[in-house]
């Protein structure tokens, strides 16, 4: 975990920023999810915590998405679960399968490519004439 700094020891200060969407944790990766209000969640190999505070519940995966946070558990098919005003909601992976259809968000006129936005990956094609 981190410690924020007190910035009048060495006028440093610890700038903390949001997670990127999509950001997974496990306790294999020691990944550490901070949401949009500031909350450092992590995956520990018997728990996971958030702010240091052990939270009852066990997690196999936590996935910052949409700017929530999401938990899968050891269960046989896992179960998912999202942190919504300050209790688990069940709910499914909300990322899309590999089969659906993703819509581009963005298209520039031909002549000058296309671009999409999908998700967090930016794509630019190019169309040679």
């Amino acid at each position: 975990m981190f410690t924020k700094l007190d910035d009048s020891i060495t006028g440093y200060s610890l700038v903390i920023s949001e997670s990127c969407h999509g950001t997974t944790a496990t306790w294999e990766n020691d990944q550490t999810i901070i949401d949009s209000s500031n909350k450092a969640w992590k995956v520990h190999a018997n728990g996971f915590t958030v702010n240091n505070d052990w939270r009852i519940g066990d997690a196999s995966l936590l996935l910052y998405w949409n700017q929530t946070v999401y938990r899968q558990n050891y269960d046989d098919p896992p179960k998912w679960w999202k942190w919504i005003n300050s209790t688990w909601v069940s709910t499914n992976d909300p990322r899309p399968s590999l089969n659906s259809t993703v819509t581009p968000r963005y298209t520039l006129p031909p002549s000058t490519g296309r671009y999409e936005s999908l998700s967090h990956k930016r794509i630019l094609y190019t169309v040679n004439h």
